[in-house]
């Protein structure tokens, strides 16, 4: 299974999950995994991750840091 199986296998369990219960289940569920993936990075992954491109690009339009 490649990573990107894994990924979008998990945005669509998380999208099942909020259309057969409460759309705010989906966000939920996607939040919590965001908070176990940063709880298991390195600290240099971490900052990998925050200084990413896209994670720059879109906390810029959503109104972040």
């Amino acid at each position: 299974m490649s990573e990107k199986s894994i990924i979008e296998d998990i945005i669509s369990a998380a999208a099942k999950h909020g259309r057969e219960s409460e759309p705010d289940h989906e966000v939920g569920d996607l939040q919590d995994l965001l908070r176990v993936a940063w709880k298991i990075m390195e600290p240099q992954q971490r900052i990998r991750f925050w200084n990413h491109d896209t994670t720059t690009e879109l906390l810029k339009e959503w109104g972040g840091n």
